[in-house]
């Protein structure tokens, strides 16, 4: 990734970067829950050895990790990036991987310097507000033409997946996990990104994959 061009805003330390501290020594136990939407996303995506990949809200490193397991080489470059200093611990374990320190509101990255870049649960876990930002903040990393994948999770359709999604967001407690984003295809549409690929999965968490395009001319501000 190029250097000494604008990044985005540094956003303060937050009650929610605590919490997500807090459940990073056991957060890895439930991360064969999204082992298949990770693997539908990486397939859509058909990430290159030599393309700029950037992982935001990478937690432990679950998007790296497959990437190396598909035998992505560890002199490629893999940035990831996420709020919690405990997660980025853990994910600077995955060889090949620069990690760095900050928000899905202003990342850390210069303009127009990522071929690739996912979002994989997160968005759904910010508030709308900061939703909107992070979609541009990731639109603004992305070269013209540069791929966007997504996953977010996916709206229950049977009584069992309500049962299920009910029991999930107790447990959840105040992280958001769960809730569908559904305001994502507006705000996608709105910053110039055009939908190639949309996949619903169910094994593992209910979740929707989606793959995205930077259209010319949109995202650089």
């Amino acid at each position: 990734m190029r250097s000494g061009e604008r990044t985005g805003p540094t956003a303060p330390p937050s009650a929610a970067t605590d919490r997500w501290d807090a459940l990073a020594a056991v957060y890895r136990v439930q991360e064969p829950l999204e082992a298949r939407s990770l693997a539908v996303l990486l397939d859509a995506l058909t990430v290159r050895a030599e393309e700029a990949v950037l992982d935001v809200g990478t937690g432990t490193g679950a998007v790296p990790r497959a990437l190396a397991r598909r035998g992505r080489p560890a002199e490629a470059t893999t940035v990831a990036v996420d709020s919690s200093p405990r997660m980025l611990a853990l994910a600077a374990r995955v060889a090949g991987v620069e990690t760095r320190q900050g928000d899905a509101t202003g990342l850390p990255v210069p303009t127009g310097s990522v071929d690739v870049a996912t979002a994989a649960w997160l968005l759904h876990v910010l508030p709308a507000p900061d939703r909107v930002r992070a979609v541009a903040e990731l639109v603004r990393v992305l070269r013209p033409g540069g791929r966007l994948g997504l996953v977010v999770p996916a709206a229950p359709r049977s009584p069992g997946q309500r049962l299920l999604r009910a029991a999930a967001l107790r447990a959840a407690g105040g992280l958001g996990a769960f809730r569908v984003p559904e305001d994502l295809p507006a705000l996608l549409a709105d910053h110039g990104l055009r939908v190639r690929r949309h996949r619903r999965t169910g094994l593992g968490y209910l979740a929707d994959v989606v793959v995205c395009t930077r259209e010319p001319g949109r995202g650089v501000g």
